[in-house]
């Protein structure tokens, strides 16, 4: 009985992690992040940006308590800015989305969450 509750357990913990995984990532040389619901918690949104044969770039957006979705689009569009640089263009798309492409149109990356301490809202990657 013990070893089937473990096996149960252990499956459920993978569907988990591929949901979020799933949710968390995209790659080419656009990708629309979606934020959705208020923040119930303090914390940090960690977004891991790694340009086609470069250097992974770390990008935290702190967000505080009751944040809206628009409040945490208009900061993440400001620090994904400015540690992107000049190669990307970052940029809302309503109160809910940020676009990230590149800015010459042809080199390519990858963007995943790579933290979320942040309870209560909804982060996705598209």
């Amino acid at each position: 009985m013990r070893r089937r509750r473990s096996i149960s357990i252990a499956a459920l913990s993978l569907f988990a992690l591929v949901l979020i995984c799933s949710a968390g990532w995209a790659e080419g040389n656009k990708a629309t992040i979606v934020v959705e619901k208020k923040a119930k918690s303090d914390g940090e949104i960690t977004f891991s940006v790694t340009p086609s044969g470069g250097e992974a770039i770390e990008v935290g957006v702190t967000v505080k308590k009751k944040m809206t979705p628009a409040e945490i689009v208009r900061d993440a569009v400001k620090e994904l800015s400015v540690a992107l640089g000049e190669a990307f263009v970052v940029k809302p798309s309503g109160s809910k989305k940020v676009v990230v492409k590149t800015a010459d149109k042809q080199g390519s990356f990858d963007v995943v969450i790579s933290g979320q301490s942040v309870t209560g809202l909804s982060v996705v990657i598209k």
